[in-house]
């Protein structure tokens, strides 16, 4: 579906929310009853990874700029896959970015 919007010329950015555990602890407390479900957040981590790497090849093939929103991916998990796509924390670092980049943009085209 992102590939699709990306490469039909119709949009100018993206915005990706990722969710993930709520917090930093996926684990369960010590001596707790349940399910541990630190496993299935690194799994999902890991898929999610994945995602942003194969998102990240597509827009520098469509020049259109990706900006990924995922509050339980390590920067230096992306560095290990030699990739510089930033992953925002929150929504709220990502519309700061793409405003920023929008402001550019009219000033740039304004001379």
């Amino acid at each position: 579906m992102i590939e699709i919007m990306v490469k039909s010329g119709e949009v100018d950015a993206i915005m990706l929310l990722l969710m993930g555990p709520s917090g930093t602890d996926t684990g369960r407390p010590k001596g707790a009853r349940g399910v541990d479900m630190t496993k299935a957040w690194d799994q999902i981590t890991e898929d999610v990874i994945n995602q942003v790497t194969s998102l990240y090849d597509l827009m520098m093939e469509c020049e259109v700029p990706i900006y990924p929103v995922a509050n339980q991916i390590e920067a230096k998990s992306m560095k290990a896959r030699g990739k510089r796509l930033m992953i925002y924390r929150t929504i709220d670092s990502a519309c700061r970015t793409i405003k920023a980049m929008a402001d550019y943009n009219m000033y740039k085209n304004s001379k």
